[in-house]
């Protein structure tokens, strides 16, 4: 009964924060998730600018993405997202990801 209660409390207290945040995220959601629902934190994503929010369900993946079997297509999304948020940051090319 605690715990439940401190999570209430909790997301009472985070979700009128989302329109606070002020930096690019990636949001990668699997959709065989057995932990975590995606739709439990839809109260909190679409509070977040649209513009600061990449986010991709992923088909087929279990809860820890990046080390599920498929978890490349994570990596082939993660890998973009990471070279334009550094550009964006430091446009200076010497900064840039190589392949």
């Amino acid at each position: 009964a605690g715990f439940m209660a401190a999570l209430r409390q909790g997301r009472q207290e985070v979700l009128p924060l989302g329109h606070e945040l002020d930096r690019p995220i990636l949001l990668l959601e699997s959709t065989d998730d057995s932990v975590n629902d995606p739709e439990g934190s839809e109260d909190l994503w679409s509070r977040v600018r649209p513009e600061l929010l990449e986010r991709h369900r992923l088909e087929g993946l279990k809860h820890e993405i990046l080390h599920d079997r498929q978890r490349s297509l994570a990596l082939d999304l993660l890998e973009p997202w990471l070279e334009h948020v550094t550009l964006a940051r430091n446009p200076n090319p010497h900064f840039a990801m190589k392949n």
